[in-house]
């Protein structure tokens, strides 16, 4: 799967938005929640890298 540069930044603002969400979460964050924002971070981390080589 491809994208080009203006969905990836789209992507990545996304999930910034997500994890900061997450993040903020007032009491008990699921499990769900836990594991999705790991995912998420991981993902930030790729496009990062992926970023810098641009």
């Amino acid at each position: 799967m491809e994208f080009n540069e203006e969905e990836v930044k789209l992507i990545y603002t996304v999930f910034g938005i997500s994890i900061a969400s997450v993040e903020m979460k007032k009491g008990h964050k699921s499990k769900n929640d836990i594991i999705a924002l790991e995912h998420m971070k991981k993902i930030t981390n790729k496009i990062d890298k992926y970023m810098e080589v641009k």
